[in-house]
């Protein structure tokens, strides 16, 4: 137990920069909606899109890749080559961005607009070339750096939007004539605002560097083939399987905006409809919070553990608390959806689309319990498998997708997640149990899963819906028979923490 529970507290600690870090940056969903346009909106949920699936190639599965070394040959050589990897690699995309910035713009139909291209090819760099050192923190567990530094960099990012997209705007359209409309109207263009937040994602990120400088003196540049060439083979299964779970978690958005079904949205573009979807997709987060928050933690916790005896009974109960609490976080975002996306969505357009939600929660919580079951592949250096899984999901969300998205529009998008999500989950688990197996407790994990699944389908169709204060008040029973039933479950872990 005092294994799991110096997980729980570093799971806590890294859970600090992602969830205080995310609940800051979920000042920026409303903020967001209610400077930008609908269109723009569109177009910034476009672009990370595009930086998402960049930022696997620019790691190329190093991370993972860098605790497997580090706990086999040693964590200087892992950090030296690690990094060695990633800075090559980096410096040769971001320059071929940055020379074919205006073609590039062009392709993705901003051909103004090619300064969002350099940014994006910058940003890209730098978060390449600290993910080791911030990799580094976790293998060496100092969580209270890396939550410092991952706080810190969303707090300046979000002072540097309220500037540019508040401060800047407000004295740009100013009637008076003073020195700092003058020194605004020197460098200020109110059209570029998704560039402002690019920039001011730039500017936050170059500020990882004074936390991570003791990372970055001591490495020293290494380009040995009798490591680099082992580090290779087990980081490329990684990558693959890492573009391909961007197709699952990020091509829907770029299908939604070629394919979108214009008879189902007569008036709206594209870009508006993908901003709707992007917007409810944001909503969904909660449960990837948790889940980045547990894989921060995890991964060292798992390799580390991994030659003791009782290691799948502790990775088992790892899983079962893992999936209770993300269906807890499930239930609770969905009974509350609409009241938690009037306040981070400020605008009315965003509402119809909140009945996608509790899919894409669900699709969530597979995904982790897949994360979770990961250890086996890891553990026994198959990583292939987790490419093959991983595409297969990827096969599954593209053709779903192509067939589903011209009837159904973005519903065909949330329904398709969870169906990719769960078959993969489903998947894993088979093979895992054939060459790592782990007696996880699958009975309890299903019925949390079906439990909270049925309570949010009650609060859907029960009779209450027009009346607010009766739609909370069902809603919170609702929640309290979930904790109920979960508390009778797990009576004899509560009778033995009094004793």
């Amino acid at each position: 137990m005092s294994a799991l529970k110096k997980l729980a507290g570093q799971t806590a600690l890294y859970g600090l920069s992602s969830i205080v870090g995310r609940a800051l940056n979920f000042l920026l969903v409303p903020f967001y909606t209610s400077v930008l346009s609908i269109q723009d909106f569109g177009v910034m949920t476009d672009l990370y899109v595009y930086m998402a699936f960049l930022n696997i190639i620019y790691l190329f599965g190093m991370e993972t890749t860098y605790f497997k070394t580090a706990n086999d040959q040693g964590e200087n050589i892992a950090f030296n080559h690690a990094f060695t990897w990633i800075l090559i690699i980096g410096v040769i995309l971001s320059s071929f961005f940055i020379i074919g910035s205006h073609q590039i713009a062009q392709l993705l139909s901003y051909p103004q607009l090619h300064e969002y291209i350099i940014l994006m090819a910058i940003i890209l760099l730098i978060d390449g070339v600290c993910a080791i050192p911030f990799a580094q923190l976790r293998f060496k567990e100092k969580p209270l750096i890396f939550a410092s530094a991952k706080v810190s960099n969303i707090i300046i990012n979000i002072k540097l939007n309220i500037f540019f997209l508040v401060i800047c705007s407000h004295y740009y359209e100013s009637t008076e004539n003073s020195a700092l409309k003058n020194l605004v109207m020197s460098f200020y263009d109110p059209n570029f605002k998704v560039g402002y937040i690019l920039l001011s994602n730039l500017i936050a990120n170059v500020l990882f560097i004074p936390f991570l400088w003791k990372s970055f003196l001591s490495y020293r540049p290494k380009v040995s083939l009798e490591y680099m060439k082992p580090m290779a083979k087990y980081a490329y299964p990684l990558a693959i399987l890492g573009i391909a779970g961007m197709i699952n978690e990020m091509i829907d958005r770029i299908l939604l905006k070629e394919i979108f079904p214009k008879h189902l949205y007569p008036n709206k573009t594209n870009m508006e409809v993908l901003g709707i979807y992007g917007g409810i997709y944001k909503l969904s987060i909660f449960i990837t919070l948790v889940r980045q928050a547990f894989q921060y933690a995890a991964e060292p916790f798992f390799f580390s553990k991994a030659k003791d005896r009782n290691a799948p009974e502790t990775f088992a109960t790892v899983m079962k608390y893992y999936a209770l609490f993300c269906c807890l976080m499930f239930l609770f975002i969905s009974l509350y959806r609409d009241l938690i996306g009037g306040i981070l969505l400020q605008n009315d357009v965003f509402q119809e689309g909140l009945y996608i939600l509790p899919f894409l929660l669900l699709a969530n919580v597979f995904l982790g319990i897949y994360y979770n079951q990961s250890v086996w592949y890891k553990l026994t250096e198959k990583t292939y498998y987790g490419t093959i899984i991983t595409i297969i999901g990827a096969t599954i969300t593209i053709v779903l997708n192509l067939l589903l998205i011209p009837q159904f529009g973005y519903f065909a998008c949330a329904i398709t997640t969870l169906v990719c999500y769960a078959s993969m989950s489903i998947i894993s688990y088979f093979l895992g149990q054939k060459y790592y197996p782990i007696p996880y407790p699958v009975g309890k994990i299903l019925f949390y899963i079906l439990l909270s699944t049925v309570l949010i389908i009650i609060s859907f169709i029960h009779p209450y819906q027009t009346n607010t204060l009766q739609n909370l008040g069902i809603n919170t029973g609702l929640l309290v028979c979930f904790l109920v039933v979960i508390a009778y479950q797990e009576k004899s872990l509560l009778i033995r923490k009094r004793q």
